[in-house]
């Protein structure tokens, strides 16, 4: 199980409440979407009780955590952090099946060092420019990027040696895809 999900992108559902608050069920979308965490009333302790259960516990706890405690696998609170109160948004990416991120930057005042940062939050009145690797997206507001592209390559670099920040850990798994892709992984 993924936290990385295209409707989860496509519908902005962000599940880091409903997990926190230990929810089983939650409405979205105006009560149109109802996401539910299964445990089914102690189905994942049942499990782990099992035979099944004590052997993952033994030999592969990280499948455990999947398949009895039902964690994400691509949940971390690695390179998690919140946008600085100067951070600026710089440009926005959008995406065929992830929806659109924003791409803020901070500028340290001690050393001049420019952190990177992804988020969701994209305010409705900014005039950044907002880059595409879906052809069917451009207009004269959304250009297409490609892989190659000064813009496309600073982004995985930077990825790639752990230097962009994310504002939840579902931005990062969503992100997370769309970096693969672009690395052909």
């Amino acid at each position: 199980m993924q936290k990385a999900n295209p409707y989860f992108a496509k519908y902005r559902l962000d599940i880091g409440i409903q997990q926190a608050n230990q929810q089983q069920y939650k409405l979205y979308c105006g009560g149109f979407v109802c996401l539910e965490l299964a445990d089914y009333g102690g189905f994942s302790g049942k499990v782990a009780q099992s035979k099944f259960g004590r052997f993952l516990e033994q030999y592969d706890s990280d499948y455990a955590d999947y398949a009895i405690r039902n964690k994400f696998r691509d949940e971390s609170d690695t390179l998690i952090a919140p946008i600085p109160s100067d951070g600026e948004l710089s440009y926005i990416v959008d995406t065929a099946d992830y929806a659109r991120f924003g791409i803020w930057i901070s500028v340290s005042e001690r050393d001049g060092h420019i952190s990177q940062y992804v988020s969701r939050r994209i305010p409705k009145d900014n005039n950044r420019p907002v880059y595409t690797l879906d052809p069917n997206h451009v207009d004269e507001h959304t250009w297409y990027v490609k892989k190659s592209d000064d813009i496309i390559r600073r982004l995985t670099t930077g990825y790639r040696l752990g230097k962009i920040r994310f504002d939840d850990s579902q931005v990062k798994a969503d992100f997370g895809l769309i970096i693969g892709e672009l690395l052909g992984k």
